[in-house]
């Protein structure tokens, strides 16, 4: 936490220099930067019976989105009672343009729909593997549709990113929300705000109006969730939003603006108390940041992401309010090896040991009329030591089969950390132990290195001790 503040620091400074020569330039008769010209205002729309923003719940099925003239249409999400979903573009109460569909058993289709049903996209199946396919238009994809091409893909990269953000403060009822008296001044209370770092996903609904569909997925992550829906739709309170993110155990909340022209013009309240009338008591635990429109591409789901604040009273912020950063950090993407490379990769492993063995068997014939001769050379092996599965374990090879293991595992790592991992014969192991499982094809690298050098580094003086009282705790 020291580290980030000290880094939030120096982020903060540097803006204001710029801020600064910019200033020094325009008073030295120097031309002003031409200013970037603002997005398009979103179109209007009406809000009545048959138009705007509706939640409509019946037999299992949920839908809530946007509507014109009795027919869905815009940007929706749908979830069916056997938990399949769809988020995305409707034209007229068909899947049109872009959409994620989700399957039941957690795999997805993220791509184009024409009038329903799936052209080109990405697949991604339940274990994480990542896929480029194309459909020849003629199925639904709830009817079995079958893509014509299926390439498989690496993980896409996470792209190291910062977002400007602003803390939400906590207040009694009665002083935030639309139509109130958001001008009457309040004391201020960030008694919930502190830095997290923690992996995002992005809430379903995107809106967060009512308990969260992918609650589960949530726990112990950040949850990113859109501000609104716009008016004049019925409002949704930030009180609501991450009354629902806390049910679902996040541990922090990134409110986004659903306004391309939106500014920080307003410092950003959630209120304690019932989140509704007659509805349950928020209690606010976790901290909560509102982010602008223009850097909602820079939350990545699955990524690591730290939320980081200033203190109250920093130079670069109005009086009362507590700015920071979402940012994320460098670091690998979100799958290691797919089902199927880590197949190939065992098997080659294993037509290596097939070979030893077939060379320890000469070593036998050999040295076999000679007794005590080839025991250096036999030290281990299974044919002496009568485990015929201790060639298999690292734990058990020789520093001359050392070579063997750093190359299988610099296939899933990088060259220094296959070199570290191979000299640990424990570690290696366990790496070992997780391929045969299947562990690493949903698991990240960046996850794997920092558990390994956790479990296997050489702890500081003290360290081990203080260790087993934590433990003991």
């Amino acid at each position: 936490n020291q580290q980030q503040q000290q880094q939030l620091q120096q982020q903060l400074q540097q803006q204001q220099q710029q801020n600064q020569q910019q200033q020094n330039q325009q008073q030295n008769g120097q031309p002003k930067p031409p200013p970037q010209p603002l997005p398009p205002p979103l179109p209007t729309f009406e809000q009545d019976d048959f138009n705007g923003y509706h939640v409509l719940e019946e037999n299992g099925f949920i839908f809530s989105g946007f509507v014109e003239n009795g027919l869905p249409q815009g940007p929706v999400s749908m979830r069916w009672a056997d938990k399949s979903e769809y988020h995305g573009k409707l034209d007229r109460g068909r899947l049109h343009g872009k959409g994620r569909y989700i399957f039941s058993d957690g795999s997805e289709y993220r791509g184009a729909f024409h009038r329903a049903r799936p052209v080109n996209g990405f697949y991604v199946d339940s274990l994480g593997t990542r896929h480029k396919v194309t459909y020849d238009g003629t199925k639904y994809l709830w009817d079995g549709a079958s893509p014509v091409t299926c390439e498989e893909m690496p993980p896409p990269p996470f792209e190291e990113s910062r977002a400007e953000s602003v803390a939400m403060t906590q207040c009694v009822q009665g002083l935030a929300g639309p139509n109130k008296d958001q001008d009457k001044p309040i004391v201020p209370n960030y008694d919930h705000v502190r830095d997290v770092s923690a992996r995002l996903i992005w809430a379903r609904p995107v809106y967060g109006d009512m308990p969260l569909w992918n609650a589960e997925e949530c726990r112990g992550k950040i949850v990113a969730i859109v501000r609104g829906p716009r008016q004049p739709a019925p409002a949704v309170s930030y009180s609501k939003k991450i009354y629902y993110a806390q049910q679902a155990g996040a541990v922090g909340l990134v409110i986004v603006d659903w306004d391309p022209r939106g500014k920080f013009g307003v410092l950003p309240r959630m209120e304690v108390g019932p989140i509704y009338e007659g509805g349950p008591d928020l209690k606010i635990t976790i901290p909560a940041a509102f982010v602008l429109h223009r850097f909602a591409r820079t939350l990545q789901e699955g990524a690591i992401h730290q939320m980081a604040f200033a203190p109250v009273g920093h130079p670069a912020a109005p009086p009362g309010w507590r700015i920071g950063f979402v940012q994320c950090p460098r670091q690998e993407s979100k799958v290691g090896l797919s089902k199927s490379k880590a197949d190939a990769l065992m098997a080659e492993f294993f037509e290596a040991r097939k070979k030893e063995r077939v060379e320890e068997e000469q070593i036998l014939k050999e040295k076999k009329s000679k007794k005590g001769d080839g025991e250096e050379e036999l030290l281990g092996k299974e044919w002496t030591s009568g485990h015929i599965f201790d060639s298999l374990n690292p734990l058990k090879q020789e520093a001359s089969q050392n070579n063997l293991t750093k190359a299988m595992l610099s296939k899933i790592t990088t060259k220094e950390r296959a070199e570290w991992l191979s000299e640990n014969a424990e570690a290696g192991a366990a790496i070992m132990h997780g391929i045969v499982h299947g562990a690493i094809a949903t698991m990240t690298g960046e996850a794997m290195h920092e558990s390994m050098v956790q479990k296997f580094a050489p702890q500081p003086a003290g360290e081990e001790k203080r260790g087993e009282e934590k433990r003991g705790e």
